[in-house]
């Protein structure tokens, strides 16, 4: 009985270990299953945050960027307003090869461009150095112009003129050019995908017309059917030009015009009209018919829209442009363009140095000392639907009155019309530059 209980007891203290063990290894085992059952949700909720963190940073970088590209695209806008304002000022043939005189060639596919997009994108816009001089505007020393402008905000506008596709790239004939203007907003922290800063860039492109139509070759210009002429005296004059004082247009009447200038003058006062090398007047109808300026004065819609768009111009908004759509009487100082219709009188001491152009619908008269100094430009018009130039010009010349042509004068004033916008466009990347 003792060794059978000592047997049991010594059974049970050999088996009290082994269950001990056997609790802690299942203990282990259930704490290994479940780390395998949590790991997951940990990686998962790891990678959620992840995704979220950089959802988060891109939408944070994405607000400025946004912002930066909405700024890029007003800077261009500013790009080419500067360029319609510079326009009037420029040579266009000697724009077009650049101050090196020589155009560097259409071979680079983004040519027209004042810059390769990629290399504005990447490149600090300051230092940004551009060539070939192609296209970017220069000109006297005292007329500051440029092809780089920054704006406020750390914005940057590049522009470049070329030349229409109809025309050959450096040589300009009808006065339409194409402008790009590149806008650079300058990013501030570098991408995070790049590692580098990414400015945002808008280029956007205009066509546009140099309005050249008034840069007369005579001092006197005259477009119509026939004309009235008073001359009082002989002691006027009416000097210079490059073939004629007095050029003649008269569409498709034949030489009715030109009888009645010189059926109107006597010997004596048709000397006071030229020049020593410079006849007293020749009909120049052939020629401004082809011309690339002066046949668009055959079209009623050139008239049409001139005299639509005269009065946003006229002063005050630009000052030298004035408009006198009742006619008038000028006495004094002008310098500019002055643009007249009804009867307008030029009297007493009056000094007018740039062009007069008169729409018609009354007479022109010089009087008295007035000089005018540049050329004169008259067309008749008698409201007729049928053609832009139609009717009786009606002209009086008297006194000690005085036209003299002035080429300088007249290009002086012509800046002071704003160049026509034929087109515009926003451009992208993708697109054929």
């Amino acid at each position: 009985m003792r060794a059978s209980h000592t047997a049991g007891t010594a059974g049970l203290r050999f088996t009290d270990p082994i269950r001990r063990q056997i609790g802690a290894r299942r203990k282990e085992l259930e704490s290994g299953f479940s780390l395998i059952t949590v790991l997951p949700w940990i990686v998962l909720l790891g990678l959620v945050a992840l995704l979220l963190h950089l959802r988060l940073l891109g939408h944070l970088e994405s607000l400025p960027a946004s912002e930066r590209q909405l700024y890029s695209l007003v800077v261009a806008h500013n790009g080419i307003e500067y360029a319609r304002s510079v326009l009037p000022l420029l040579e266009l043939n000697s724009l077009l090869k650049g101050q090196d005189g020589r155009h560097a060639g259409t071979n680079v596919p983004e040519w027209r461009n004042p810059l390769p997009w990629s290399r504005a994108r990447t490149t600090d816009p300051a230092r940004i150095r551009l060539t070939p001089d192609d296209g970017l505007p220069w000109g006297p020393p005292e007329i500051e112009l440029g092809a780089h402008h920054r704006l406020a905000g750390n914005g940057h506008f590049f522009i470049r003129f070329s030349n229409n596709p109809e025309e050959p790239p450096d040589e300009d004939r009808d006065g339409i050019v194409v402008v790009r203007s590149l806008g650079v907003a300058a990013g501030r922290l570098p991408n995070l995908s790049l590692g580098r800063v990414v400015h945002s860039t808008s280029l956007v492109e205009a066509r546009l017309r140099q309005e050249r139509v008034f840069q007369s070759p005579s001092a006197v210009t005259l477009l119509g059917e026939s004309g009235r002429f008073q001359w009082e005296g002989e002691d006027f004059e009416i000097r210079g030009g490059v073939r004629a004082a007095i050029s003649l247009v008269a569409p498709g009447v034949g030489p009715q015009l030109e009888g009645d200038l010189a059926g109107s003058l006597s010997e004596a006062q048709r000397s006071r009209i030229g020049g020593r090398q410079i006849r007293a007047w020749a009909d120049e109808t052939a020629v401004f018919s082809v011309h690339p300026h002066w046949k668009r004065l055959f079209s009623t819609r050139f008239w049409e829209h001139f005299e639509q768009h005269l009065p946003e111009f006229s002063e005050p908004a630009i000052p030298g442009l004035r408009f006198l759509p009742a006619g008038g009487e000028l006495q004094g100082r002008f310098h500019g363009v002055l643009v007249a219709q009804g009867s307008l009188r030029l009297t007493g001491t009056a000094r007018v140095r740039g062009l007069v152009v008169h729409l018609g619908g009354g007479i022109v008269a010089l009087e008295d000392e007035a000089q005018l100094t540049g050329a004169l430009w008259m067309r008749a018009s008698n409201g007729s639907a049928t053609g832009a130039v139609s009717g009786r010009i009606r002209l009086r010349i008297a006194g000690n009155a005085r036209i003299i042509f002035d080429s300088r004068a007249m290009s002086e004033a012509l800046w002071l019309l704003p160049p026509t916008q034929l087109g515009w466009r926003i451009l992208f990347p993708e697109m054929a530059l």
